[in-house]
């Protein structure tokens, strides 16, 4: 790929050539490569679908290498795109959510995901008024489960950061906090197993047990 972008004069095959080199690095588990290469395409090919793409492999790329901070304006740059398809839209959406919670943004991440999900809602409600089937493909199906499941863990986040002490008063203020965010935190889980995706299901699953776990052993403590 290489020696085609290098070779070649036409610029439908620089393109191709220049993103498939990105494609390489990524399966060699080349980060910084990768995400250098990515980097070229947008800038090389900015109104092209490989310049569109690639800011989503990008974003992944630096989610690997933990760079979360330069994902938000990333994928706050490619949300402006016009030609961007309902799934991209929602995967925009939660990669930068994504990048919220580990930057441990809260409100920002909550807000970024839930507008993926009313996103996901309106598009079904608007093919139904149409009279048209409305079937959610894979990826806005892993997004939106991912979305679930990354609310449940903010909440389960702020649960856990509550410490129960005394004197009485204070303690019944932090039982009820926290009995209240373990609430919320269920509810998003529970969501999330709901949607059946077969990776965010059994991952929400788990963590509802750990959620028990988390507030009993607090009860002890």
């Amino acid at each position: 790929y290489d020696r085609v972008y290098r070779a070649a004069d036409e610029r439908i095959w620089r393109k191709a050539a220049l993103y498939n080199v990105g494609l390489c690095y990524e399966n060699q588990a080349q980060w910084e490569r990768a995400a250098q290469t990515f980097d070229r395409v947008i800038e090389a090919f900015p109104t092209t679908t490989e310049g569109r793409d690639a800011y989503f492999r990008l974003a992944e790329m630096l989610a690997q290498l933990g760079e979360f901070q330069r994902i938000v304006p990333l994928m706050t740059e490619v949300l402006l795109r016009p030609d961007l398809t309902e799934d991209r839209r929602i995967e925009g959406l939660v990669r930068k959510g994504t990048a919220y919670v580990e930057l441990r943004k809260f409100a920002e991440a909550e807000k970024t995901l839930r507008t993926a999900i009313d996103f996901d809602e309106r598009t079904r409600r608007k093919a139904l008024d149409e009279g048209r089937r409305y079937e959610r493909s894979r990826l806005a199906t892993t997004g939106i489960a991912q979305a679930q499941y990354l609310i449940g863990r903010i909440y389960h986040e702020i649960f856990s950061e509550i410490r129960m002490v005394l004197p009485v008063e204070r303690y019944k203020k932090d039982l009820a906090d926290k009995d209240a965010l373990f609430h919320q935190a269920l509810k998003e889980y529970t969501a999330a197993v709901r949607t059946g995706n077969h990776y965010w299901a059994p991952q929400a699953g788990f963590q509802i047990g750990k959620l028990y776990e988390d507030y009993y052993f607090d009860i002890l403590a």
